[in-house]
């Protein structure tokens, strides 16, 4: 696995390849870190209620969910 990232330097073009890389890297940073936890919740996700209007409002947070039968290779 070769590790690329984007070099930002005056006068260098930023291209679709670069940008690329920036938007992956947070994705594939996420699995490896949570690669060994279960599916659910792995923090935050505070759960509030809005009883007046009927809401369950649901905070930010981490959730890992795997599907069965899709594999991610």
């Amino acid at each position: 696995m070769e590790n690329r990232y984007p070099l930002f330097e005056t006068g260098r073009i930023l291209k679709r390849e670069a940008l690329e890389i920036l938007r992956d890297y947070p994705r594939d940073l996420l699995s490896i870190l949570y690669e060994g936890y279960t599916n659910g919740v792995i923090r935050g996700l505070r759960l509030n209620s809005d009883h007046e209007n009927k809401y369950i409002i649901i905070g930010k947070g981490i959730v890992k969910a795997k599907r069965r039968g899709i594999s991610d290779t």
